[in-house]
């Protein structure tokens, strides 16, 4: 078990955190306000349960002959990963059952405003947005249990731990997340994909000249998300330029990160594409989550056509075309 370290108050009723992905342990002084633990998932008991009552769930303590399978679920590892509904903690603080602890792991521009807004709909999710953003402010959801803006960011600036500590400390809800990039923070991005409590959510958008030219026109329009319904902005149809050198450099960046995420993740992972969640297929994240299935009404709208090709001006166009054909995704040409 690993101890509690004390922290300065920062804000209402934060002078105790714990270490993210350890057991704890509740402070006896009467003037701390303790969290809740962030549980394991890879114990089914409280930390003060004998080891011989603890059901054997997964590994080489479970027959994989009885192991449930789910579909768009991988084994990473050598390690048999199971549905969220055979992982889920059973511990409970009082009548609260430890929400599941799950992350999107993407990079910008690959529609997981999408994802996370939309998952965010579910009576039984709260999932924020860009927890790491410098300026966390829209996308931070739910109850901040008495901390401002700037108690929160000061609070990830002292203490990353006690930072992801607040940020799935929500009982209301059955499953909690929020999504980010490696970009954000390496190292707390890191710690996150090798944690095997925290379901990973692998969300790539496959059609990589579709971010590069999102990119590209969200530098020139300033405009990042559309809520469906609202009008189209004129701006939205601006042309961009092309440059092979920085699409190349872009593809290989694009590669090598969800090749990381790929190879680093532990614990349960679900790898699914944004084309599938564009689709409507939330369900396979929801069966991932173990939280009931609800039509869910997409909460954002897509900026631009499905000709990627008509993104960027004329002049341009063969070029992208020898340029694909050359990366072996002549298709990407439209997504």
């Amino acid at each position: 078990m690993s101890p509690i370290r004390a922290k300065p108050c920062i804000g209402h009723g934060m002078a105790v955190w714990c270490r993210l992905r350890r057991y704890t342990s509740i402070h006896p002084c009467s003037h701390v306000t303790p969290l809740r633990p962030v549980f394991d998932v890879t114990r089914r008991a409280c930390p003060q349960t004998p080891a011989a009552s603890v059901p054997a769930t997964r590994g080489q303590d479970a027959d994989p002959k009885q192991q449930p399978h789910l579909p768009g679920l991988r084994n990473a590892a050598s390690r048999t990963t199971l549905p969220a509904q055979a992982v889920r903690p059973l511990m409970k603080q009082g009548n609260l059952m430890a929400p599941l602890q799950f992350v999107i792991l993407s990079d910008s521009r690959s529609g997981t405003s999408l994802l996370s807004e939309t998952l965010n709909s579910h009576p039984e999710i709260l999932c924020h947005g860009e927890v790491f953003h410098p300026s966390p402010a829209y996308h931070i959801k739910g109850d901040r249990k008495g901390l401002t803006l700037e108690d929160a960011v000061a609070l990830r600036d002292h203490d990353i731990d006690a930072y992801m500590a607040w940020v799935y400390d929500h009982p209301e809800a059955r499953a909690v997340g929020f999504k980010m990039w490696r970009s954000h923070n390496q190292s707390a991005c890191d710690d996150l994909i090798a944690d095997r409590a925290v379901h990973k959510i692998i969300y790539e958008r496959t059609n990589v000249l579709a971010r590069f030219s999102s990119s590209r026109l969200v530098q020139a329009t300033g405009i990042y998300n559309l809520p469906p319904g609202k009008a189209r902005p004129g701006k939205l149809d601006t042309r961009i330029t092309f440059d092979r050198k920085a699409f190349a450099a872009y593809l290989n960046k694009h590669q090598s990160l969800f090749s990381h995420y790929r190879n680093a993740a532990k614990g349960p992972v679900l790898d699914i594409a944004y084309e599938a969640i564009r689709d409507g297929d939330f369900s396979t994240v929801l069966n991932f989550l173990g939280v009931s299935q609800h039509d869910l009404t997409p909460q954002k709208a897509k900026l631009h056509g499905s000709a990627i090709i008509d993104r960027f001006e004329p002049q341009f166009h063969d070029t992208i075309r020898e340029v694909l054909d050359t990366a072996g995704h002549p298709e990407w040409a439209a997504e």
